[in-house]
Parts: structure tokens; sequence; C-alpha cells
């Protein structure tokens, strides 16, 4: 009877071993997920950043024709007819009609949270492919009483990167600034946009 208890004893003690056993392996298989999803989740982030961080290089310092635009009004000019009166470089924001709305609205937005300096003169550029369309975009977009042209294509090269962007460029139409905002990372964005502003300001206020 004596040898039956402590087989008993035995047999539980053994059970509850095998289950603490069980638990363990769960839970480390569990970290184990969760640590392979967080480092999949990085890796994910830092291939999409370096991505965003390629093109801000790539399409810097290239140089742009000097495209026909069309005004509110659709009056035919170009680019270097921007400089006529105008110097100092300017901040084009791009954004086309190709682009899906909300990376459109989100850049938008972005600006619209910005502290621009006065010596910062803001160009909005849109891609629109009919003259009915550009007006129209116009009245959408709350932009009738802003600088705003528009140009069916820029730079193919940088268009087709598919997203809306800021453009620094100067009376070479050279593109002396290049940058992506990142939807999703809105104070990096924000960060990263005011410091290129800040940056022309200084050298716009120690030319004037």
């Amino acid at each position: 009877m004596k040898n039956k208890k402590i087989y008993i004893i035995i047999i539980v003690l053994l059970i509850i071993l095998n289950s603490i056993s069980i638990y363990s392996k769960s839970i480390a298989k569990k970290s184990y997920e969760q640590t392979i999803t967080s480092l999949h989740s990085y890796v994910t982030k830092s291939t999409f950043l370096d991505s965003y961080l390629e093109k801000n290089i790539n399409y810097s310092q290239c140089k742009i024709s000097d495209y026909e635009i069309l005004d509110k009004n659709t009056n035919s000019l170009h680019l270097k007819d921007l400089f006529k009166t105008e110097a100092n470089p300017i901040f084009i924001l791009r954004f086309s009609d190709r682009y899906c709305s909300s990376c459109v609205e989100y850049f938008l937005d972005l600006f619209s949270k910005i502290d621009i300096n006065e010596n910062i003169r803001l160009v909005y550029m849109l891609g629109t492919e009919t003259e009915s369309h550009f007006i129209k975009e116009l009245k959408d977009y709350a932009l009738e009483e802003r600088e705003v042209y528009n140009l069916d294509y820029f730079d193919k090269s940088i268009d087709n990167a598919g997203f809306p962007y800021l453009m620094v460029l100067n009376k070479d139409l050279v593109v002396e600034n290049c940058y992506f905002p990142i939807k999703g990372y809105k104070k990096t964005d924000i960060e990263i946009i005011n410091s290129i502003f800040d940056n022309y300001a200084k050298k716009l206020n120690k030319v004037k």
C-alpha cells in the first residue's frame, strides 16, 4: 500500500514537471515568435527608410528642363519665368493626381503644420493632364489663394517615384534638395522639413 502511494506521488510529480516543461516551451516559443516579428518589423521599416533616403539623395543635384507650365488662369509660361523677379531658390511642393489621395492629403497636411519663414517662397506644382482637372484640383485642395502651377510631368525619373515630394529648385533649374515625406512618420517629416526651411531661411537672410 505504501509503495502504491509512493508511485502515485511520483506520477503526480512527473505530470507536474511535464506540464511545467510544456508551459516553459510554450512561453519560449511565444517569446521567440515575438522576437522574430519585431526583427521583421524593424528590417521592413529599415528597408523602407533606406529606400526613401536613396530617393532623396538620388534626385538632388539633378538638372530640370525648362518645362512649359500653366498658372491658375491657365496662362502658359516656363519654369525659368518663375525666376524673373526672384534669384533665390524656390520651394516646390509637387503632387499629382496619379498619386494616392491619402498620400497627397498627408503631404499637404504636413505643410499646414509648419511655420514657414516669410523669405521662403512656396510654390504648389500640380500634375494633372487637363486644364479642367487642374482647376478642379485647385478648388478641391483649397489652393486658390496660393501660388500654384500645373505641369503634367516633371522630370519623369522623379515623378515616377510615385510619392509627393518637396523640391528646392534654383534659378539654373538645378534641384538643390529633394525630400520625399514618409507617410506614418509625421514627427520625423516635420523635423526634416523644418530643418530644410531653417537652413535656407538663414542663407536668404544673409543675402538680404
